[in-house]
């Protein structure tokens, strides 16, 4: 493990863990890592990222399954010492934990997944409460992202891919003359919009592309991802 950040949250810790493979080709070593790391043996919820629509998990959360790798884009956790795993290699990971039903989320909140109205963000939202009226007691964490300075959108054929993000307010871009969507304030926004508060919001990390010993698609093209494990208390 070349490289590696561990975070608290409200209900446990979350670890990034730089250029792993992927899942799909070996799950058993984020496995292991999550076992290291104190997860359950049994209780380890492996997460294939449904990156688009073509994908049946594609913005889907839903409650952990344990029993094999799930092309889910986030998965619900309550039980101590329970874990979710994805992998990531530029888009933000976000943790939203909930200290009075006790139930924490693990999402891949990628450009795709936070595009349109009914997207991860409200999905995450509503499946950590559960129907409980209380979004503004939810806390959320985002690591493993790139920032918004070095994820420009200025080729006419990236263009399209952003035009849902123009409808949001200007800080969602570090510039909007290149396209060069911020995912954090993008997902800022959609939390806040959800009731929960700014100062319960914040980022961790360096940027991925900017950070050596992490793996950035939009950098290397490479096959390699970022492991994100969460892992309650």
């Amino acid at each position: 493990m070349s490289y590696q950040e561990k975070h608290n949250t409200s209900l446990g810790t979350v670890y990034l863990i730089g250029e792993q493979s992927r899942i799909s080709a070996d799950p058993r070593q984020s496995y292991e890592h999550a076992l290291t790391y104190g997860a359950n043996r049994g209780e380890i919820a492996q997460l294939i990222v449904a990156g688009d629509h073509t994908m049946e998990g594609h913005k889907c959360v839903y409650g952990a399954k344990f029993d094999s790798p799930r092309a889910w884009d986030g998965a619900v956790v309550s039980s101590p010492r329970a874990a979710v795993v994805i992998q990531t290699a530029d888009c933000p990971s976000l943790i939203l934990t909930h200290k009075k039903t006790g139930r924490a989320a693990l999402v891949h909140a990628g450009r795709p997944a936070l595009t349109g109205t009914c997207n991860v963000i409200n999905n995450a939202v509503h499946a950590v409460l559960q129907g409980y009226e209380g979004a503004a007691d939810l806390e959320a964490l985002v690591v493993g992202a790139i920032c918004g300075s070095c994820f420009k959108h200025d080729r006419e054929e990236a263009k399209p891919l952003i035009e849902y993000f123009h409808r949001l307010p200007d800080y969602v871009f570090a510039d909007k003359e290149t396209g060069a969507l911020d995912l954090y304030e993008v997902i800022r926004h959609g939390l806040m919009y959800h009731g929960v508060k700014d100062e319960n919001i914040r980022r961790a990390g360096p940027c991925t592309f900017e950070t050596t010993g992490l793996s950035s698609y939009r950098r290397d093209r490479t096959a390699l991802r970022n492991t994100v494990i969460m892992v309650l208390d």
